[in-house]
């Protein structure tokens, strides 16, 4: 599976040039950590 740091601040995704498919988004921060599924179908 991929990842990437981000810095501080708000990202958009452009999931439109992701193909078809499940997706896991997480934040982890000093503050909490997050996961959202994301499914992208086309």
């Amino acid at each position: 599976m991929a990842s990437r740091q981000l810095t501080k601040g708000i990202h958009a995704l452009d999931y439109t040039t992701l193909p078809a498919g499940i997706y896991l988004v997480q934040v982890q921060s000093e503050n909490g950590n997050a996961a959202q599924r994301l499914v992208i179908t086309k």
